[in-house]
Parts: structure tokens; C-alpha cells; sequence
């Protein structure tokens, strides 16, 4: 009888330790493990997003894996977008920055420059992108397969159809772009990019290649309005009408068009036409022109003899090769102190890189002595191979009636530009799309500074 009893608990104690013994699986996720027994699974989460929870089933609704238990307890974390109803234009740049296509794709702004009835929202090689209706709710887009016949005719082919939410979160972007066709990881990365597409788009901001002479006269009179002299004025003129002369005024507006239909600047091959003029100069940039017109306002009291870096490579060959000679020795060597490479060592703080800049011109007597109303914005990128800061985009901010204007030249190549904002937030906006997808090894993101301070205290109000 003993013996009986003790082989039924000898078997009872086996069962439960088959049942309840675990087999471990560990996933390279970061380190999950899985404990799975036939009673039981255990989910121990330990990814490298940071996910740290945990989760049990037993049976017999023991049948779920780890795809199901990650969405369930690990979602993607949504961040919802306050965008305007109606962006077409924006959306069609994410959809286009989100394909797996790259061969086929322009950058993410390329959509900007297309009205929102244009047949072809965006073109690939083989595929377009479509609007495809509208409602209270949402904006509808089509892809499309473009089939050549041997006829030369073409026939279209819907791939897939997308309906992007008016305030769509970024978990919803994430779904709708990646099902099937389309590839995208960054959810968090496209719901900025996007919001910042639908505030520009939203604002109504125009745009001049100052080609019209109510613009110019326009421009030319807010400038001196801010205390710019007549002289600099004529300066900063001349290399516009050199440049638009030089180019035949291809692809400029005659009059100031919305900035969400500016063409892509990169689909125009400027470069031959301005060198079939003076191939000796490469033309101005955002630096020389905006320091064409505000060099009077910037004093530097010790200024650099030899710059640290070669970042000013490209200006120091256009400044030798100007087609009409402005700039004096003294003012030269004020370019190079402000404009120049500035040393600093890896750190993810924006704010250790502001300092290392008020330190630099701090050292070297750098005075922004500007009248009220005019300014020196400029964009600061950190280039963590030479472990130097320096001014990647600038232009000249001006308070007008009605808003602000932003005088740019877009770079070497491309075009002078004249900007209407209605306010200073608009420019913040504008400037920061233009540098969203650049971040350096450290972490960093391009900031804005107006002068020698942190434009609207870097935070965009």
C-alpha cells in the first residue's frame, strides 16, 4: 500500500515538473527570453527600444508568440500630429520619403513645388502618386504602376490606395506605409517631418526669385527702412542680376508665387549656364550674400588669421574670383572669423555647442551690432568628422508690415530667394524642414541662431 502511495506522488511530482519545467528561448531583440512549458509561457521582455515588461498565458490559451505579446505590452508608443485638415502636398512627401524606392525617389520635398489637382502628384521612374478624393475625415492617394505600351501609349495600374488621416498619429502612419509597398521605420521621425511639411504648407507663404520689380523695389526698401546702406544694397542687387542674367531667369517667378509650388531647384541645371558666362566663378552662397548686405553690423575686433577647418573652401574661391570686387581686406577677414569652422568635441546638448560658439567669438571680439529689426539668422550643424560647428544655412531677416521677409540665397547653384512669412515661427519652421533629416553622430540636430543668440530661444515660440 506504502509502495502504491509512493509511486503515485513519485508520478504526480514527475507530471508537475514535466508540466511546469520550462524550455528557455532567448531572442537577439536585446535579451527576451521566453520560458515555455506545457501549463504555461512566460514572456520576459528586454528590448533594445527599452521595453522591460513581462507577460504570462497558461493553457489551454497557450498559443500566442512573441509578435503578439510585443505589439500587446510593447505598442509603439503614438504621437499625435495637430496638423491642418487639408495638406496634400505634405502627405505626398512622406508617402515619397517612405518608399522603398530610393533609386526612383527625389528628396523629401520634392512634392512641395505640385499643386494638390496636379494629375501627377510626384513621378518615379515607373510610378506615380495620385490624389484620389477627399473627406471631413481624411486625404486619399493612389499609387500607380505606369505600363508603357509598344505603342507608346501608357496604362495605369492602381498598386494601392492610402488614406492618410487629417490628425493621424504616428502608429497610424506607420500601418497604413508599410503595408505591402512601402517601407518605413521611423514612425516618430515621419509624424515630425510631417507636421513640419503641413505648418509650412499651411502658412501661405510667398516666395520671389526678385526678378518682379514691385519685389525688388519692395525688398530694396524694407533693407534701407533697417539702416542698410544704398551702396550695400546696390551690392547685394548686382550679384542678384548677375546670377539671374547669367541662368536666362530659368525656372524663376515672374511674380511671387506660394512657396508650396516652387519647383525643385535640383531638376535645373544651372551650373553649365552660369560657367558658359565665367567659369572661373562658381557664384555667391547664403554666406557671401547675407554678409554682403550686413557686413557694416558685423565687428570683430581680433579676427582670425588662418580658419581652423576648410569649410570655407568654396567661398574663398568665389570671394577671389567675384566678378566685381566689394570686399575689403579687413571685411575678408571678418567673413573668416564669423563664417569659419569652430572646434568643439562630441556631446548630444545643442547646448554645449551654443556656448562653444559665444565662447569662439567672445575670444575673437565678435560684436552683431545690428539696428532693431534686422538680424543674422543662421543654421548650425556640427560636422563630427572635423569635430567642428558652422553655419550651414544664413539670410537676412527683415520685420516688414505685414509679417517678415527672408532673404537666402538657396546656394551656389540655385536661386536668390525673397520669403513673405507672417511671422517669426514660420521662418523657425521653414528652416527647420529644410535641415530635418541631417543629425550627427552625437546625436545632434541642426540649431538656429539669430545674431549671436538662440533664435526664438531655440524653441521655436
Amino acid at each position: 500500500m506504502k509502495k502504491s502511495f509512493y509511486l503515485i506522488v513519485a508520478a504526480v511530482v514527475l507530471g508537475l515538473g514535466a508540466a511546469l519545467w520550462p524550455r528557455l528561448e532567448i531572442y537577439e531583440d536585446g535579451g527576451t527570453k521566453i520560458y515555455e512549458a506545457p501549463l504555461y509561457k512566460f514572456f520576459k521582455f528586454h528590448t533594445l527600444d527599452g521595453c522591460e515588461e513581462r507577460a504570462w498565458e497558461f493553457f489551454p490559451d497557450k498559443t500566442h508568440d512573441y509578435d503578439y505579446f510585443f505589439k500587446k505590452v510593447c505598442p509603439v508608443p503614438e504621437i499625435t500630429i495637430t496638423t491642418p485638415k487639408h495638406c496634400p502636398r505634405a502627405k505626398i512627401a512622406l508617402i515619397e520619403a517612405s518608399l522603398d524606392l530610393q533609386e526612383y525617389l527625389q528628396d523629401l520635398w520634392t512634392a512641395v513645388k505640385v499643386a494638390p489637382q496636379s494629375e501627377a502628384m510626384a513621378s518615379l521612374e515607373n510610378f506615380a502618386i495620385q490624389p484620389d478624393g477627399t473627406d471631413d475625415d481624411a486625404d486619399y492617394f493612389k499609387i500607380v504602376e505606369i505600363h508603357r505600351e509598344e505603342d507608346g501609349t501608357e496604362r495605369e495600374v492602381t498598386t494601392k490606395r492610402l488614406r492618410l488621416r487629417h490628425g493621424a498619429t504616428a502608429a497610424e502612419l506607420h500601418s497604413v506605409l508599410t503595408d505591402d509597398f512601402v517601407e518605413m521605420d521611423y514612425a516618430e521621425n515621419a509624424a515630425a517631418d510631417y507636421e513640419l511639411a503641413c505648418r509650412v504648407e499651411a502658412a501661405g507663404t510667398t516666395y520671389s526669385n526678385l526678378v518682379d520689380p514691385e519685389t525688388r523695389e519692395l525688398v530694396k526698401n524694407t533693407l534701407a527702412q533697417h539702416g542698410v546702406s544704398a551702396s550695400r544694397i546696390a551690392d547685394y542687387f548686382y550679384f542678384v542680376d548677375f546670377y539671374n542674367t547669367a541662368i536666362d531667369n530659368l525656372s524663376l517667378v515672374e511674380a511671387p508665387k506660394l512657396l508650396a509650388d516652387q519647383p525643385d531647384y535640383s531638376d535645373f541645371d544651372y551650373r553649365y549656364k552660369l560657367d558658359q558666362v565665367n567659369p572661373d566663378f562658381m557664384g555667391t552662397n547664403c554666406r557671401i550674400s547675407a554678409f554682403t548686405l550686413l557686413r557694416d553690423f558685423l565687428k570683430v575686433q581680433r579676427p582670425v588669421v588662418t580658419p581652423d577647418s576648410n569649410i570655407l573652401t568654396f567661398d574663398e574661391g568665389a570671394l577671389e574670383n567675384l566678378p566685381r570686387a566689394i570686399f575689403e581686406a579687413s571685411e575678408l577677414a571678418n567673413f573668416r572669423t564669423i563664417f569659419g569652422g569652430i572646434p568643439t568635441e562630441p556631446a548630444p546638448q545643442p547646448q554645449v555647442h551654443f556656448q562653444k560658439i559665444q565662447n569662439y567669438w567672445r575670444e575673437h571680439g565678435v560684436k552683431f551690432a545690428l539696428p532693431t529689426g534686422i538680424s543674422l539668422v543662421s543654421v548650425i550643424v556640427h560636422d563630427d568628422l572635423d569635430g567642428i560647428l558652422f553655419v550651414g544655412h544664413t539670410g537676412v531677416l527683415l520685420d516688414a508690415l505685414d509679417g517678415v521677409i527672408w532673404l537666402e540665397k538657396v546656394s551656389f547653384d540655385e536661386p536668390y530667394q525673397a520669403l513673405f512669412f507672417k511671422n517669426r515661427r514660420q521662418v523657425y519652421d521653414y528652416l527647420t524642414a529644410k535641415f530635418a533629416r541631417y543629425e550627427s553622430a552625437d546625436g545632434v540636430a541642426p540649431f538656429i541662431m539669430e545674431n549671436d543668440q538662440l533664435f526664438l530661444d531655440g524653441v521655436g515660440q
